[in-house]
């Protein structure tokens, strides 16, 4: 996505007035994650120069960018990834604009300073607990809180739940039966079928803090 300059989007058919608004504002710099259905790249905000993330969505049945729908409601939360922007280029490509925050993700935090010390396990925990009961208080349910799904600040220990692509409301009712991964569903989901917000996120944190 990076390299596409803006004569580059015209020439894929990407003809918006969204196009302007977006190139105008940011300058995409490169590509950090490229998938099937979406990708994400770092840019700059032409005005700031300060760094940023741009998720771009590729999917015709995206009419409406949920993700970034959640993440209005979650901007003043302090554990939650914040939303800067949105672009509706077409049908089939949507662009989001968030922060650009910490060095890395949890998983592979992890994976170069395991194991963790009870200390700074327990800063990064508390943080994690705050702002899943946040959520769960605005009756968002993120339902992939994974290490792969959280940023942190190696130098400060903050932490940052981003990627809500496949978040739910959580309404009156708070029984769930949309498939989650596997390796992170809560006994019930194989047992009933069914769950709910506050037992998968009490389900999915223990797992993150064994981890």
């Amino acid at each position: 996505m990076a390299h596409r300059s803006k004569d580059r989007l015209h020439e894929l058919g990407y003809r918006s007035s969204e196009i302007q608004r977006f190139t105008t504002k940011y300058h995409l710099e490169k590509t950090l994650l490229s998938g099937k259905f979406n990708s994400v790249a770092m840019a700059e905000h032409r005005g700031t120069q300060k760094k940023v993330i741009v998720k771009a969505v590729y999917s015709p049945q995206y009419r409406k960018l949920k993700e970034a729908s959640f993440l209005k409601k979650l901007v003043h939360v302090p554990g939650v990834i914040t939303y800067l922007d949105q672009y509706y280029i077409n049908p089939s490509l949507h662009l989001l604009v968030m922060e650009y925050f910490g060095e890395m993700t949890l998983t592979r935090f992890l994976a170069q300073i395991k194991p963790l010390s009870e200390s700074k396990a327990h800063v990064i925990f508390k943080q994690m607990v705050s702002a899943a009961q946040l959520c769960f208080n605005f009756n968002i349910l993120h339902r992939k809180i994974k290490t792969n799904n959280i940023l942190v600040d190696i130098h400060s220990l903050k932490i940052k739940l981003t990627n809500f692509n496949s978040a739910s409301h959580i309404d009156e009712d708070d029984q769930f039966n949309t498939a989650l991964c596997t390796d992170i569903a809560p006994p019930e989901y194989f047992t009933m079928g069914v769950y709910s917000a506050n037992g998968l996120y009490v389900w999915t944190l223990g797992l993150v803090l064994y981890e």
